[in-house]
């Protein structure tokens, strides 16, 4: 015979902790019928309330979550999704004591990740809400908190369903920013921060595949938030460019190649994982100029060159390589004067080189010029009497 829940709380209550057995009684109790009604979930949430943070049995957290779980989503009037009244009894019943305690969040978590379907708004946000709360608390983002913010942001009970919509997209910039200063995160955290946000804006439907102006202003707004671009914000840039099936807006190269650029320089001493990051981007479909390699890009190549110049001997060999072959396609590949070096294209050559100063060509711009000087059909100019000269 089922004792009184009243009475039961009671009895459970009387150390303050709720031990395995306890887990036992409860759930035979409250699955003797084998559904969880409201006066049931009221008890789980009261039980919970009055235990918060004490050392519990671990089943306990099991249960709460299995049974709440099954109150809202086997129920007969929106069975497998939270409609409006789930949603709002959810909410008030986890913000009655004024914090959202692991049980809850794992609750909110199980919810989105279980859902068939698409919860509210309001609910939706307040999980959101309350995961970024539990994540940045620390400012550490540890494998745990990725795999919680992954079964939110993918579950078909989340924001979006299981796209990754613009308020998940916020959550996961917000929690970015304000960790970004710390070190010892999870190496997870940056490759879930990239695919998720790379999904949010190349899998949409409005613009499949590509960046649109929309998206380019939204990234290059929430990049700039704090006013720096951070290891995770140029992994993402990079993808973009990497991953796009077709150029990006202008406003998104120039950003992407900027950032790049600073991000190289800073220590000055190019290394092999920067070549790869600007390959990528270089020879990536979202970059600018598409896959092929255009004015922009070179002039970055050539900036970065500069800034890095007193430190040659001290690159990653494959730098060099890198930089002949890109700079080689943008001249040598282009749809005006293939596998010629014309008159525009000595002269921008020529201002590249002499930038920094005379004819002092550095081993990297002799090797260029010997590239060009092996691959080249003909050599508008000045620039072949330089290379004949110097290279």
């Amino acid at each position: 015979m089922s004792q009184p829940l009243d009475e039961l709380k009671a009895a459970i209550l009387e150390d303050g902790i709720i031990d395995a057995d306890e887990v036992a009684t409860i759930e035979q109790q409250l699955y003797d019928d084998g559904v969880i009604d409201r006066e049931e979930a009221d008890f789980l949430f009261a039980l919970n309330d009055a235990t918060s943070g004490k050392e519990n049995d671990p089943g306990w957290q099991a249960l709460f979550v299995k049974a709440l779980s099954d109150h809202v989503l086997q129920d007969e009037v929106s069975p497998g999704v939270i409609d409006d009244d789930e949603a709002n009894y959810l909410i008030e019943m986890i913000q009655g004591d004024g914090v959202v305690d692991a049980n809850e969040l794992a609750l909110l978590v199980n919810i989105c990740a279980t859902a068939t379907g698409e919860s509210p708004g309001s609910f939706n946000q307040f999980v959101l809400d309350s995961v970024k709360a539990a994540v940045i608390a620390d400012g550490i983002v540890d494998a745990e908190e990725v795999e919680m913010m992954q079964k939110v942001v993918y579950g078909a009970g989340g924001a979006g369903g299981s796209d990754v919509d613009s308020a998940e997209a916020d959550m996961l910039f917000d929690i970015n920013n304000e960790t970004t200063d710390n070190q010892g995160h999870d190496p997870s955290w940056q490759a879930f921060f990239v695919e998720a946000l790379s999904k949010h804006v190349l899998e949409d439907e409005v613009s499949p595949g590509v960046i649109d102006d929309d998206e380019a202003a939204y990234l290059i707004e929430k990049i700039g938030e704090d006013g720096k671009v951070d290891d995770n914000e140029l992994a993402l840039l990079v993808n973009v460019a990497a991953t796009a099936t077709g150029e990006s807006p202008d406003s998104f190269n120039d950003y992407t190649l900027k950032a790049l650029k600073e991000a190289v320089i800073a220590d000055g001493i190019v290394d092999a994982e920067e070549v790869e990051m600007m390959k990528k981007v270089v020879y990536g479909a979202g970059g600018a100029g598409g896959s092929d390699v255009d004015r922009a890009e070179a002039d970055m190549l050539f900036e970065i060159n500069d800034a890095c110049e007193d430190n040659d001997g001290k690159h990653d060999p494959s730098w060099e390589a890198f930089f002949v072959e890109a700079v080689g396609k943008h001249v040598l590949e282009d749809e005006t004067s293939p596998g010629e070096i014309d008159e525009e294209e000595a002269a921008w050559l020529i201002a590249k080189l002499t930038a920094e100063g005379g004819d002092n060509y550095s081993a990297l711009e002799k090797a260029l010029l010997a590239h060009i000087k092996a691959n080249a059909t003909s050599i508008a100019g000045a620039l072949s009497f330089k290379i004949a000269m110097f290279g």
